[in-house]
This record gives C-alpha cells, structure tokens and sequence, in this order.
C-alpha cells in the first residue's frame, strides 16, 4: 500500500481520494460496498493499482489520465474498473476505445488532479519522470575484480618489422673446460701478472763446460693454470738495467711448467741448454747477485741469491743452484725461494757435463744436516755429538787431520783493512813457541773454502824460534798497507761477513797443526766483534793450539802500523789484550 500511495502522490488520480487511513474507511463501512457498486473495497483498489501502471505508459507531456474512472455499469466488478481504465486518454488528446459499457471521450481529462493529503504525508510535487525508457540488453558478463591499470601507456612506434622466422636454437650448452692452450687465446695478458705468478727456481752463475758469458741461464716457473706469454716482462740483475723480453711469437711458459732463459740461446754454444728466450745485457755474478722479474710496476719474484753466505749453498763452478722441489708444493711458495736454506747444488748431468735440470722439475733437496746430533748425514764428514774441535771430529762435524805438535800457531788476523783494499791487505801472522825455527816449505794455509800450498821461491819459509813470520795477499808493502809480508798467497780470501772465517794450518804430512774459526759478529762464541782496519789478536801468553780456538782468548788491536790500520803484524801483540 505505500507504494500504491507513492504512485498517487507522483501521479494524481481524478476521483479518487484518500483522506483517511484506509483500515479506518474499512472499519467504518465493513459490511457495505466501497464507492463503485459490485467491487470489494479491497478488490477496488487492486483494479487502481493496475490502471495506475498502466497510466504510467503516457509520456511526459501527458496531464493524466482522461476522464477518470466513471460509472459505466458493467457487468461484473471488474468490468467497471478496466473500463475505466481502457478509457482513458494521454494529454496528446488521443482517444483509447472504453470497452464494455465505456464511451469514446475524444478530450484529455481536464479535472484537477487530487489534492488530498494520504496518510497525513505532504504531496508529491515533483515533476514527472520524463526519461526514456532503458531498452538496452541487461549486461550478465562477470564482474572485473582486478586492479585498476596504473601503467603509463606505450606511446612508442609500433613494430612493423617482418617476423624473424629463424629456426630457434635447441642445442646443448657448452659446459666443457675453458680452452688453455696458446692457441685458443686464453692466456692472461702480460700486463696483468701479479707477484708469484712466476718464481725462479733455478741459476746457473758459474758454468763449467762453457765461459759465462755463454752458459748464464735462469729457469723461471709458471704457478697458475693459465700459460704465460713472457713477452713485455723485464728481467734484471743487480745492476738493475733491465732486458724487456720481446719477440714477434709468443713466448709461451705452460701452465705449472717451466721456460729457460739463457745468455746464449744455441745449445752447441751455451753447454746444452735448450732456451725458451736469449737476453742480453744480465750478469749473474758469482759472488752472489740479485735476479728479478718484472710485469710493468709489478714484481713478479726477485731472489737475492749469496757464496756460501746466509743460508745459500756455496757457488761451485759447473753447477747450478737448485730450489728445492718441496718449495712449490709448500703454502705461501712464492716466497719459498727467498730463503737460502731452500736451495742447494745439482747433482745432475745435463748437455756438456754440467750439473742442472734447465726446464725440468728440481729434485727435492737434503735435508739439511744438524751438526752435533750423533747422526752422520749429508754433507757431513763425521758427527760425534758435539760442536767441538781438536777430538777428531771438528766443530763443523768433519774429520780433523792428526795433530802435531804445537810449533808453530796462528797468532794474528787483519781480514778486513781499511788502509787499502782487501784484496791487497789481506794478512795473517804465524807465532813459533819452540826453541828451534820451523821449516813451513810444502805446508798448506786454508780459508773456508780454499787450500794454498806453501811454495816459496827461496826453497825454505822458516818461522823462527820464539819468533814470528807473516803471510799475505801482498808482499808488497807500500801496496798493502805496509805489512811485512814474507810469503804471498794464493787463491785464499780472509772473509769478514756475518758467517764468520777460517784460517788453517796443514803441515807437509797433511796432518792439521792449527787451526782458527773466527766469527766477525761481537759476542758470538765469545769474539770481540770485527773493527774495519784493525786485526784479531791473540792474548800474549797464548801458545797452545788448542787454546787460540775460544773467542774469549782474542781481541781487536789497537796499535798502529803502517798506512793506518791496527796490529801488530811480525811483533808481539799487544800487552793490553787479556784473555779472560
């Protein structure tokens, strides 16, 4: 019903009115007919419900519904009522046929429209609804439940290439090893080598078979998984010069192998060395040198190789110095060949008779021995436990010669003058204790690595009794810092590095007379320490053998001779020097 009453608030009805609440006017008249005869007050209303829609197909210039609803009389009760209905015109003037019991009414119905209040609710004022009726197809598609699109549009220019219409690629991938070889390319260039990419292992300082100047080579090894090409590397020697290496080929070291590098690069010339590349301009000197490699600002590997000096093996002329194979395989190798003590003379024959492995693996090297263990190893003439001379087994655990009789004793050293150079000033002094001179013609004087048989030109060299006799580099004394030198030598040298020297003395039967192990360093073995231009002394009172090997027993001169430097060479030593 409140929507019935909505409808005819919007849409005014002629002749119907509601000015109370229908359940009142029921409740009023139960028993009798509402205002049309034969219709059922409720039935009544249902038939307006429906007029009432079907009044809503007039457009929205009609005024109403024409003529209302009339007493037509008709037959049944509903008769009346769609009469009615059927009777009614459009504002359009427009005539609908009545039916039964109706009447044509050519004119719009101009009645005012009903302006009862229903159910106490204000009038419906408002203008008709015009619009035009939705005949669109309902849209049954599914609702788009996704986000709205926030992307910038594609404003660029379509494609219109023609399709690639290739056949795709459906090969296996490449998974095999990297190409290493020369060849393929894979070598990392020269200029980006970094320290230990290469390492020397091997030198050849003093060949034998052949002149320095032709069998000099050093053995260089790769340490990475890549060959090298050692164009561009520079190689120097002490002098530091360095040779840039250079060739139109590649000069290729393989992959954890090796490549010689030689002064001369024929094997009929350079003793049987096959080289990967000849330099020009190197010297590897005897005496110890320094030997480096390398790549732009880089240094690859550098060895400062010595003579028998701070752990080095003693250059031997024909061999060469050997790293030891143990080095490569040790953690941190490429500062493994820095160390002296891991590398040592070759012992096998290549080429012309010389001994090196130039551009193969080293054999590892000895053990070094441990002098005074009680085991005899490598290099070692006898040990018998201790580090101690003059029992048969020397401090250095080689075999002494049978001792004589103390006649003749070393008494004085200047192995390191200052006046002039050492090769010139060089000298040692010889005491005689006994009563009656010593004849030391055919007799030998040795260094630590040198023997010199004594040959003077008179036919005798005789230590006086109670007296003194000196031998030196020079017998000249106005060039040798004026010593007076009796016997000139031969091939021997006096060292005075930190390992210290030996002056020994042989008689004519090779039997050791004496023999003296200094050391240059103060306090080691109880030695005073070397002085540049002053001699090692024996305290006066001294004249046994045995006794001038303790340290404690010698002290630095301190008298001047000749030119300027100290000793007290062919005279007693100097009072002041107490043994302790």
């Amino acid at each position: 019903m409140g929507l019935f009453r909505r409808h005819l608030r919007r849409h005014p009805q002629p002749g119907l009115r509601l000015a109370q609440p229908m359940d009142a006017r029921f409740a009023a008249r139960r028993d009798t007919r509402a205002r049309r005869p034969g219709v059922d007050a409720p039935m009544w209303l249902m038939a307006w419900a429906v007029c009432a829609v079907a009044a809503a197909g007039c457009t929205s210039g009609d005024a109403g519904y024409g003529g209302g609803v009339r007493d037509v009389g008709g037959s049944g009760p509903f008769d009346a009522v769609f009469g009615a209905c059927r009777g009614a015109t459009c504002a359009d003037g427009g005539a609908r046929s009545d039916g039964v019991g109706g009447r044509a009414d050519g004119a719009a119905d101009t009645a005012a429209p009903d302006a009862g209040l229903a159910d106490g609710e204000a009038p419906d004022t408002g203008n008709p609804d015009s619009g035009v009726p939705d005949s669109g197809v309902p849209d049954s598609g599914v609702p788009d439940s996704g986000g709205p699109d926030t992307g910038t549009p594609d404003t660029g220019t379509p494609d219109t290439g023609t399709p690639d219409a290739g056949t795709p690629d459906t090969g296996v991938p490449d998974t095999g090893t990297p190409d290493t070889s020369p060849s393929g390319g894979d070598a990392d260039p020269t200029t980006g080598l970094a320290a230990g990419d290469l390492l020397i292992t091997e030198l050849h300082p003093d060949p034998s078979a052949v002149t320095d100047a032709a069998g000099e080579w050093i053995e260089v090894y790769n340490t990475t998984a890549q060959p090298i090409d050692l164009r561009g590397v520079a190689l120097t020697d002490k002098n530091n010069k360095p040779h840039l290496i250079a060739g139109g080929a590649p000069l290729w070291v393989p992959a954890g192998g090796f490549a010689v590098l030689a002064l001369q690069g024929t094997p009929s010339k350079n003793g049987g060395v096959t080289a990967t590349y000849s330099y020009s301009g190197i010297s590897l000197a005897n005496s110890g040198s320094v030997v480096t490699l390398k790549a732009g600002d880089v240094v690859v590997d550098t060895v400062t190789y010595g003579d028998g000096t701070k752990g080095w093996p003693k250059i031997t002329s024909g061999v060469s110095l050997s790293l030891t194979a143990g080095a490569l395989a040790a953690p941190g190798f490429g500062a493994a060949n820095d160390a002296g003590g891991a590398w040592c003379l070759s012992t096998a024959v290549f080429g012309a008779g010389d001994k090196g492995t130039p551009g193969q693996a080293n054999p590892p090297c000895p053990t070094p021995a441990v002098c005074g263990n009680g085991k005899l190893e490598p290099t070692e003439g006898c040990d018998d436990g201790n580090t101690t001379s003059g029992d048969g087994c020397s401090k250095a655990c080689q075999k002494e010669a049978p001792t004589a009789p103390s006649s003749v004793i070393v008494n004085e050293i200047l192995f390191d003058p200052a006046a002039v150079g050492d090769s010139a000033g060089e000298w040692v002094e010889l005491y005689n204790p006994t009563a009656q001179g010593v004849d030391i013609q055919g007799w030998k004087l040795a260094d630590k690595s040198a023997t010199h048989t004594i040959a003077a030109a008179a036919g005798s060299l005789v230590v006086p009794a109670g007296g003194y006799l000196v031998l030196g580099v020079n017998a000249d004394a106005s060039a040798n810092g004026g010593a007076p030198v009796s016997y000139a030598w031969k091939s021997l040298a006096m060292s005075n590095s930190t390992q210290g020297g030996r002056v020994a003395l042989y008689n004519g039967s090779g039997a050791l007379v004496d023999e003296v192990l200094y050391q240059t360093s103060a306090g080691k073995d109880g030695w005073p320490g070397k002085v540049t231009g002053a001699s090692y002394q024996l305290a006066p009172g001294i004249t046994d053998a045995k006794a001038n090997d303790a340290g404690g027993a010698w002290c630095v001169a301190t008298q001047a001779f000749g030119k300027g430097d100290k000793g007290t060479p062919g005279k007693a030593n100097d009072a002041g020097c107490k043994a302790p």
